[in-house]
């Protein structure tokens, strides 16, 4: 009688144990669940809010590159032209980058897209570097 008792009492802990794994399990599942619609509106908010700065940098490149050429046919200085002609070549790397960005997006690539921020970080950094310049020449010029 006493064994049989035993063997019935470790069953009933068995099953409470499981009980109470499937009720954790269960919970962790609705957790989960309530949680991924949140995290997907936020990630397609910050896909629009990049995208609309791609954009941006994109046009604001096309429209550099329509000055350059203006200012290629309205005159000719040697330290300018320098300068124009590199941010202008820079300009055109950045909508290389921009492209390889979209595509990347569209397929899901997160290499591209990290390539597109390596390109995009070297192309603001030499910007910066050529406006630098672009002082220096304009102080010596004065």
């Amino acid at each position: 009688m006493m064994s049989y008792n035993g063997r019935e009492e470790g069953t009933r802990k068995k099953r409470k144990r499981i009980e109470n794994e499937v009720v954790v399990s269960s919970t962790n599942n609705n957790n989960n669940n309530s949680i991924k619609p949140i995290f997907n509106e936020r990630l397609n908010n910050l896909r629009i809010l990049q995208t609309i700065i791609v954009l941006y940098s994109f046009l604001y490149d096309l429209f550099y590159i329509g000055g350059f050429f203006l200012i290629l046919l309205s005159y000719y200085n040697h330290g300018e032209m320098i300068i124009y002609s590199v941010v202008f070549i820079l300009n055109l790397i950045n909508i290389i980058a921009i492209i390889l960005f979209y595509y990347g997006l569209s397929k899901q690539n997160l290499y591209l897209i990290q390539i597109y921020q390596i390109i995009n970080s070297i192309a603001i950094a030499l910007e910066l570097f050529m406006l630098a310049y672009a002082f220096i020449f304009s102080c010596k010029c004065i």
